[in-house]
């Protein structure tokens, strides 16, 4: 009954915030290893020269240094890229639909470590291992939550989940997209240092969010 009147007087939105939070994410992550596979099939057919690779290679016109750390245990640019394209596809897809089935965060798990196998790069993988164990804790009661917080503080996270959810999503876009604009406007050594700092933020971010999600889902 609590929880009726609090989800009243918080105006709580009828969703799933957990699940829409991983379903977020994992899809960003699908997102990263598409992009990381365009970069590798345009360096053509043509051998990796080890594990750790660029996905953008040095000289190619959007970023002349060369970036976009991965590594692939497939010894070849094309098939590499095709197969963090799939990967990538797959991904978007589970996220999506999938997440909240019984396996759904295993699968999530075995995609993120898949994105990392196979040239869907290294900066979405810690994050992904993350959301994969958050995919654990779709459609439950959240009770320990629940009993240990008051109702105004369950309130207010309630009401201002949906803001801070957004501000994360269109950070970690950002940051997706920012190296593009990083590296056409502003010099290597300042574009990293901006992404890195905006990259610590949204870490915080997506913990808040996290937290503030589980409390959005409280039921009884």
């Amino acid at each position: 009954m609590q929880n009726k009147e609090l989800d009243k007087i918080s105006n709580k939105p009828n969703i799933n915030a957990t699940r829409l939070g991983v379903s977020s994410l994992g899809s960003l992550g699908g997102l990263i290893s598409i992009e990381h596979g365009i970069f590798e099939t345009a360096q053509g057919n043509t051998p990796t020269s080890g594990i750790i690779i660029n996905a953008i290679a040095p000289g190619h016109w959007y970023w002349k240094e060369g970036g976009e750390l991965a590594m692939t245990i497939i010894p070849n640019f094309l098939i590499t890229g095709i197969v963090a394209i799939i990967i990538g596809i797959i991904v978007i897809i589970w996220s999506i639909r999938f997440v909240q089935e019984r396996y759904g965060a295993l699968g999530l798990f075995t995609l993120t470590v898949l994105t990392l196998l196979f040239g869907g790069g290294i900066a979405f993988f810690i994050i992904g291992i993350i959301i994969s164990i958050i995919a654990l804790q779709i459609n439950k009661s959240h009770t320990w939550w629940d009993i240990h917080l008051s109702n105004n503080v369950k309130k207010y996270c309630t009401k201002f989940w949906l803001p801070l959810f957004s501000i994360t999503i269109i950070i970690l876009v950002f940051l997706v997209l920012g190296g593009m604009l990083g590296v056409w406007f502003l010099e290597p050594n300042i574009a990293t240092i901006l992404l890195t700092n905006v990259g610590l933020i949204s870490i915080g971010l997506i913990i808040f969010t996290i937290i503030f999600g589980f409390i959005h889902d409280i039921k009884k």
